[in-house]
This record gives C-alpha cells, structure tokens and sequence, in this order.
C-alpha cells in the first residue's frame, strides 16, 4: 500500500489528437461533438502554488468557437497554447496560507456546456471529499480525495453504521494516488443491498499528524435500494383446476369448449347457449370446478372474452355465488355472493375466509349479458378464463395494519420506525420499497403524490339519467391523471368502502383516432376495461391502453342525497402506470395548471370542473389555452347549471354526474351530441371555451353568442323530456337561447337577442293550413328549428321573464319525470320502437296545460297542433308521422274536462324589434304582457288591395284577421307589424287588435 503524500504537486496530462475527428476509439465524431471527461475533470484539485492545469477534449468544433468564463479573479479559463489541444485552467498562489479556496469555471461549444470545479488549498493543512454514493448490486467504488497531509490509514478499516442498515456492508479496498491532479484515490467493497430503503455508513479521514488534527473531515458513503418492478404484492401461485363441468351440456357453436375455462390460453374462449343452441342459456348458469383437495384458494379471477380493440360488450358476467366442498361427497357450503356488474374485463373475487383443501369449487352465475336487448340471441355468459390463486395475503394484510394508517397505504402510521418497515420488507417488499419507506422518508414526489393519492368523491350511477328522463350524462367522474398500457399488472390499494357503494377502476382510451369518442345508446358506457375494487389490495392485469377512472358509484336506483355518501380513498401505488395528471380548478393553481399541461406526454388531457369536464387533445390546449382554463371550465359549468336549472334539476341531491365535452381532429365533425358526451371539432375550442369568447357574438349570424352551439349540444342531452321527432333540432335551443340569456345578463335586451325565424313565418304557416310538423320549411333533419324554436320560448318568456309562472319548465320536467312521460320515453332508444309523433305532440299541448293551470288551445292551435297530418317523417331516423281528427278531439276534450281559465294570448309574443336592420316586432313585445298594458286608443287600418297599414295599435300585441265579423269568428291570419300583406282576403272578414290578456278591440278599416 502507497503512503499518501505529504505535498502533492500538479500532474500534467497530454491527450494527443485532442482536435482530430476520430475519438478515442478510432471511431468517426458526430457533428458538433465536444466532450470532457466530467468523471475524471469535474472537480480540479490544485495546490497552493500558482500553475496551469490541462484538460483534454474529444472535438470537432473549431477552437475559435469555444466559449470560456469563470467566476473568480484568481482562476483563469482558455484553450490551451501548446501542441495538446484542450483546455488551460490556470491559478495564481494561494496567499491565504490557511484556508482552501474555490472557483467554478464553464466551458461551452455549440450546444455542449460543462461547468467545473476548481479547489486550490492554501498552505495550512487541508483534506477535501464529496460524499459518494452506489447503486444497491454494490461492488467496488472509488473516492478520489483531494489531500496535502498524510491520512491516518487504520481508520479507513473503521466505517461506522446505522444499526437498522445492518453493519460491516462495507470495506476498506485499496488506495492509490491518480494520474490527475492533487488527488488520491481511495477503494470501497460494497456489499449488495437487499433493504428497502438506501443505507449510509460513515468514513472518518483523519491525519496521521495531530498538528494537522483541523483537516480531519468525514466521508458519508449512500448506497442506494433495489428498485422493485414486479408488482406483486402478495405471493401467490395458480391452484389448477383438473376439470370443470357445467349445468347446460350442450355447447354454444361459437365456444371453443367448457375446458377453455381453465386451460391458461386467453386467446381460446368459453360461451354459453344462445338462442339457437338448443333455446339458449337459462339462469343460474352453474361451473364446477375440481381441485387435487390439498392447497388453500384464497381468490379467483375471471377473465372475460375480449375483442381486438379490447373490451368486448357483450357476455359478461352479473351477480354470482360461490360454493366450495372439501370431500367429493359432501354437500356445498355457500362462500359468498359477488357481482362483477356486467363490466366484463378482468375481475378478482376475494374470499373472505379462504378455502382450505378445496375439491371442488362452484360458481352459480345468476345474471349477466346485460347489453343484449337489442339482439336476437338471447342472454349469453362468454369468458376465457376462470383462475384460482393461493398467496400469503392475510401476512401481508397484517403488516399493512402495523405499518399504514388505513387500507389505502397512503400515510403511516405515528410511531412506526425504520427498523419495522425493515423487517417487512421480507413479506413484502413492494410495499416497503415503493411505497412505505418513501411515505416515512418524505421522498414520495408531491407530483406524484397529488394523483396516485385522492378521495373520490361518490357519483350517482349515469343510468339513473333515464329516471330522469334525459340521455345519460358520464361516469368519468374521477380521473386519476395515471396512464396505463395493456400487459401491465398494476396494484390498487383502497381504503374501507361504505355499504351501498361500488368502487371500480376503468381504463378509457383513445376510442378512435380522431378523439375520445366515448357515448353510445347502449345501457352500459362503452369502457375499454373496469375491474371492481374491495378494500385493501387490488392486483389489476392491465388489457387496454388508457387513463384510469375511479368509479364510486352509487347503486342505480338511488334517490337517497349523495352527502349520505362517502368518499373512498384510493392509491395507485407507485411505479404502478405514469402519471399524466389533469387540471381540477378546486385544487390547483393557474401555474399548476401550466405545468402539468407542459408535463402532460398524454394525448389528451383533462379539465374537471364542479359539473362540466374537458377532455380535449393535448396540443390544441397547449395553442390555444397555454396559461389558464379556469375562466372556460367555469363558465362551463355554469352552463350545465343552468340547463339542470331550466330543467328542475338544481335541487336534485341524488343526481351529480357530469358533463362530458370532448374534442375531435375529424373533418367532417363539426359539433354534435350523444350519450354520455357532447363533441367539438378541436378547431373549434378556441372560441368556446373562455368565458369571454363564449359572450362574444358567433359566426352564423353576428348577433348570437358562441355559448349557442355548446348550449345546443348540451341540450340534446338534456331534451329528452320534452322531445319527440319534429322538435329535435329545436326544443334543445330552449336551452341555447336560456344560456344567451343568462350569459350576457344585462346585455340580452340590448346588444344581444334571443334567436330563431320571425312570427310572420308561423302567421303564414297557420294561414297555409300546415302542420306543426312541417310549419317552415322543414329544412333540418325534417323540421325547421328556426321556427320550431320559437314556440317554447314564447313560453318561457311569458312564464318565466314576465313572472306569471317563473316555475313552469321545470315543472313541466318534473311532471314528465313523474309518470306523464311522452310515448317514445319508456323504450331504450332515443325515440323509441314504438314512439308515435303525433301522440307525441298532444300529449305536449295537455301536459302544458295542466303545468300552467291554462288552458293553452288557441297558443298551440296557431303552432298548427291541431292540423292532421300522416306522412312518412325522417329525422335521426324514420317514423309514421299521424295526427287525425279524432286525435285531435280527444286531446282538446281533454284538456276541457280540466276546467282551465283561457291563457293570454302567448302566440304573439316577441323579446325581439329590430337587429341587424330585420324588423321582428311592432307589436307583442314581452314588455307589454309584463307591464299589462291595456288598448286605450282607437286602432285603424287602411287596406289596399291586400296591402294592410295599421295605426293606433301600439298598444296590442298583435292584430288578427277573423273570418265575418266577430272576436270570435275563424282566425284567418295575423301580424306583429304596422304594416303587412295579407294573404287573406279582407273583404268579408274583420281586424281585431289583441290586448295582452286576450281582449279583442275591433280595428275600423278606412
């Protein structure tokens, strides 16, 4: 062994060929290659005197393109002057004869910056280390020290350990003085580390001289733990089954046979009767499993057919029962009872006392198939594969009781120290590794932390929509911000679940190439994968590529107030998937979301709001919201606020699922709605998705703010209860023009306006004789919205803003809800098989009746109810469109029998004079029924030809054409305007001026 030094003086190096094109290794440079051996140069360690100290580099950047800089005075930084190109570090003498001193120096060439350090010791004596560390397999480490006095060589044979880390894992090797500068190399035999956490151990470097006793320093020497990847939480081993047989013998054509249950290929699949083998599958659909009778089934899981695209939606199973038997011979003894809910994918069934010594195994399958109504083949069970698994969960369990504060694995407990996270480490060390020892250290990463760790709120299951009569809203209600890819096995832990709640985790992903599409009319959401989750651990088999949803759901038939619910926390424990992260405005800032937008490798990211949630593709935000969308998911939730407002459902405590608004790079798609979500062209979000842009006025027609189409949109979620053919494209802007009205508040009456056609569309419409169903022109999936709109809103404003009923729409939803549903509400489909148009529309005019305590006759009479019609009608579909003259009868008889007080006359009302040089209205302003103002002139008009000029009639609200005399004489024709052609003949009949309350003053024709 060499004695250290007791003066060590500079050592040059020469490195021929510095700036020649081939390295090293006599191989050709990339372009712009400069490169520094950092290992060897990173730290500069000179004595007292002043020197030049020479670093070679590997280059093929021209010498006057080198940039140099230090930052201090006494160290100097170039390129070398001699025949060994490279870099010149040079230092004055070290006056300070006492003390070390430092200085940094950067060198930098095309796009390579290094930055080093350069230590000079003074006079006095001086030992100088940097802690070192090593990865967990261990083996030889050098420290290189940098020294003007001897060391004390026994004490290197000394480290000093921490006892939880265990002693003697590390030992004195060797030591050498380098070829580099005032250095000397000490070598370290490092066991491997087998502990979940990293471990420190002490070296003391002392002088042999106690007159140099004040450079006596310490070497604090880290290694590093294993990084655990295999996600095993437990141990556990496939118990075989030897054969299963089932209670229907006969095979489906389409199965692969009863063994593919149980012969380990998830390629090969099990499927039950259908209708055309031998009548189909009857419940309880029973498989028995046999078993060699001498190992313990703590858990099995299912695994159902899946397609190429991963999730498979029919064939999966409901509820079931598990028994088991020990002796062939005995009878079964019921174990438990589970329900998978339809999901399909892989599931797990634990058991909560395991089966010791099993020979046989039955699962008695009690429902399933649930999405099979629309088809043919009857109810079917379709898996690949039923698994039974041993494993040392109940040790592992107790551990998690001993070391965690709850099932979730999220925080530990007070008191537990270093040592106890140690020893379980043997049982389980994925937990102790990834998980325990982070948490007690504080190095789990607070990014990480704010995703894999959260209490999901509980949501109503998106089915209970149909309750309330509206297309299903989403159950993505609680992103988890994690990726996960198909392959992967992932751990779950969740904390106690409160009876009468479900907790799955569901993987949605892409859905098409053009964007997250997920909607569908089926009962069941499409979803690539759900997996149910109990408390504790959760092993999860990855089989789709996605994001993770948390479901926390409460049971479909639920009216109880969800705060009767729980939160139920959740942990993706760590290096289990990637978090992507989204942005909540509850929980993070403005500069949070910047980041976690700019971390965000996803291709979509996700926005939720209290009521609304984006999920939109990741670049599009990037370009058009790079800094906030606090402002849009805002107003956005207040426009699904508004709509469950107008709708009856702001006070509803049962009901909180969201609003789905995604994106899609699909040309042809512009804005449209389905179940579960409401889409948008990615182009479009730049000026739909701030509050400001949302008020400001849109394309088609300058006047209308950009909140029209999402409200729109939105609405054909929400119109179900108020839909029929013939109002699809229409009823839902009952919302459109609400959320105007709301959004630009002050503004409404003023700059902006309600929308839809004149009245003068619908005067001649009556006087053309045309059904409702066809009034306008039928421009638009079968109808004419822009007429059609108008109907509803005249409602809402003489309810509403003028304040005679300012409940009347949403007790018009509520009395839909409420057992008066239209014909097409009570089948599956939108509109239904059996929906019948007409009926449809009398049913309408009653309910509204009976809503407003009026009789509405003459209003919907002039929207052309009461016209017959029978016609083949096509919108979203074709159906028999008949209204007959019994039917009409009948529902006017109706009405009658309800002994209702006569409405004003609400058909000529108008919130709407002059935009954009239209003229809309003279007469029938809202105001006037609001302000009741009364006729207290004498109206008159001047006729010719059929040409009518009025005058006096500004206090009417419309002046009617009646055929012969009277008030109460046929209605002919009418208008709002001073002035009109009429399509009616005058002669022979009369004029009369309404008063808002339905009074008629004749109006004398000069």
């Amino acid at each position: 062994m060499k004695s250290i030094l007791k003066r060590i003086g500079i050592l040059a190096m020469a490195f021929a060929g510095a700036l020649s094109c081939i390295d090293e290794k006599g191989d050709t440079l990339a372009p712009d290659t400069f490169r520094i051996d950092k290992d060897a140069y990173s730290v500069i360690a000179l004595d007292q005197n002043a020197q030049v100290a020479f670093i070679p580099v590997v280059t093929n950047i021209p010498e006057d393109q080198w940039v140099f800089e230090s930052n201090a005075e006494w160290c100097r930084v170039g390129r070398s002057l001699n025949a060994e190109k490279g870099i010149m570090v040079a230092v004055t003498d070290n006056t300070d004869k006492e003390q070390l001193r430092r200085a940094q120096v950067s060198v930098s060439a095309g796009k390579n910056e290094y930055i080093l350090s350069v230590v000079q010791t003074g006079y006095g004596p001086a030992i100088i280390v940097k802690d070192a560390s090593i990865g967990p397999e261990g083996g030889l480490l050098a420290v290189d020290i940098i020294s003007n006095v001897q060391l004390d060589e026994s004490l290197l044979q000394k480290p000093s350990f921490n006892s939880e880390d265990g002693e003697n894992w590390i030992r004195f090797h060797d030591m050498a003085v380098t070829k580099g500068f005032a250095t000397t190399r000490l070598a370290f035999q490092i066991d491997v580390n087998e502990l979940p956490d990293k471990r420190e151990a002490t070296v003391t470097l002392k002088a042999s001289d106690a007159a140099d006793s004040e450079a006596d320093t310490k070497l604090v020497i880290t290694q590093n733990s294993i990084s655990i990847t295999s996600t095993e939480v437990f141990s556990s081993e496939r118990v075989r089954a030897l054969q299963v047989r089932d209670n229907q013998v006969a095979e489906s054509m389409y199965s692969n046979g009863l063994n593919a249950l149980i012969d380990g290929n998830y390629e090969t699949f099990y499927h039950s009767l259908t209708q055309g083998d031998n009548g189909g599958t009857v419940f309880p659909l029973t498989w028995e499993f046999e078993f060699n009778g001498d190992m313990r089934i703590d858990y099995l899981s299912i695994r159902h057919r899946m397609s190429a695209s991963g999730y498979h939606y029919r064939g999966q199973i409901g509820e079931f029962n598990v028994y088991y038997k020990v002796n062939p011979t005995d009878e079964y003894t019921f174990v438990q009872k589970y329900d998978f809910g339809g999901r399909g994918g892989y599931q797990t069934a634990n058991f909560a006392t395991p089966l010791e010594n099993a020979s046989w195994v039955k699962i008695e399958i009690l429902t399933g198939d649930f999405n099979s109504d629309n088809y043919e083949d009857g109810k079917y069970i379709c898996c690949a594969e039923v698994e039974f698994y041993n494993s040392n969960r109940a040790e592992v369990n107790e551990w998690i009781g001993n070391i965690f504060t709850d099932l979730s694995c999220s925080e530990i407990k007070e008191g537990v120290t270093k040592k106890q996270i140690i020893q379980m480490n043997a049982v389980a060390p994925y937990l102790a590794t990834n998980v325990a020892m982070p948490l007690f250290n504080g190095t789990y990463s607070e990014h990480e932390k704010d995703f894999r760790i959260h209490s999901y709120e509980p949501y109503s299951d998106s089915r209970v929509n149909r309750k309330l009569v509206m297309q299903y809203y989403t159950s993505m209600n609680n992103p988890t911000g994690v990726e996960v890819h198909s392959g992967q096995d992932i751990i779950v832990c969740v904390d106690k679940i409160p009876a009468g709640q479900k907790v799955s985790i569901a993987v949605y992903g892409e859905e098409s190439e053009y964007g997250p599409n997920y909607g569908g009319a089926g009962e069941t959401e499409y979803v690539d994968q759900i997996t149910d989750l109990t408390a504790g651990i959760n092993n999860v088999r990855i089989t789709a590529d996605g994001i993770l949803y948390v479901m926390n759901t409460t049971p479909e038939d639920n009216e109880t107030p969800l705060k009767n619910f729980q939160d139920v926390k959740v942990h993706i424990l760590p290096g289990c998937g990637t978090v992507q992260g989204y942005f909540d405005p509850a929980r993070h800032t403005d500069d949070r979301y910047k980041e976690l937008l700019n971390r965000c490798t996803y291709k979509y990211f996700m926005v939720k709001g209290q009521k609304c949630m984006f999920l939109f593709h990741t670049n599009q935000l990037r370009s058009d919201y790079p800094n906030s969308i606090r402002g849009g998911i805002g107003a956005w939730d207040d426009l699904v606020a508004w709509e469950l407002e107008l709708m009856g459902l702001d006070k509803v405590e049962w009901f909180n699922n969201h609003m789905m608004a995604v994106t899609s790079t699909n040309p042809d798609v512009y804005m449209n709605a389905s179940n579960r979500r409401v889409q948008f062209n990615a182009n479009t979000i730049s000026w739909i998705c701030s509050a400001e842009s949302l008020l400001n006025a849109g394309e088609d027609d300058g006047w209308v703010c950009n909140i029209w189409g999402p409200a729109h949109e939105m609405g054909h979620v929400n119109q179900m209860a108020i839909n029929w053919r013939s109002t699809t494209e229409s009823s839902n802007n009952l919302f459109s023009n609400y959320a105007n009205y709301k959004l630009a508040g002050d503004k409404f009456y003023k700059s902006i306006r309600s929308r839809g056609e004149r009245l003068e569309k619908v005067a001649k419409g009556y006087a053309d004789k045309r059904p409702w169903a066809i009034l306008g022109d039928g421009n638009y999936q079968g109808e004419d919205p822009a007429v059609h709109m108008r109907m509803n809103w005249q409602l809402w404003n003489y309810y509403h803003l003028c304040g005679y009923k300012p409940d009347f729409f949403p007790a018009l939803f509520n009395y839909f809800r409420n057992g008066h549903q239209l014909p097409n509400q009570s089948a599956l489909s939108y509109y239904g098989r059996a929906e019948n148009a007409g009926l449809c529309q009398l049913e309408y005019y009653e309910a509204c009746c009976a809503v407003a305590g009026q009789d509405l006759t003459e209003f919907f009479d002039v929207w052309g109810f009461f016209r017959t019609i029978d016609q083949t009608y096509s919108q979203y579909g074709e159906t028999r469109y008949t209204v007959t003259d019994a039917m009409i009868n009948a529902s006017k008889a109706r009405v009658r029998d309800m002994n209702l007080p006569k409405a004003a006359p609400i058909q000529y009302l108008e919130d709407r004079t002059t935009h954009g040089g239209v003229l809309y209205s003279e007469m029938g302003l809202y105001t006037q029924y609001r302000d009741k103002v009364k006729i207290t002139k004498s109206p008159s008009a001047t006729v010719s030809g059929s040409k009518v000029t009025l005058k006096d009639c500004d206090e009417a609200v419309a002046v009617e054409i009646r055929r012969g005399g009277e008030s109460t004489g046929e209605l002919l024709y009418f208008s709002n305007t001073f002035s009109f052609t009429s399509p009616v003949a005058i002669s022979g009949n009369s004029l009369w001026a309404v008063q808002y309350d339905g009074k008629r003053v004749k109006v004398s024709v000069q």
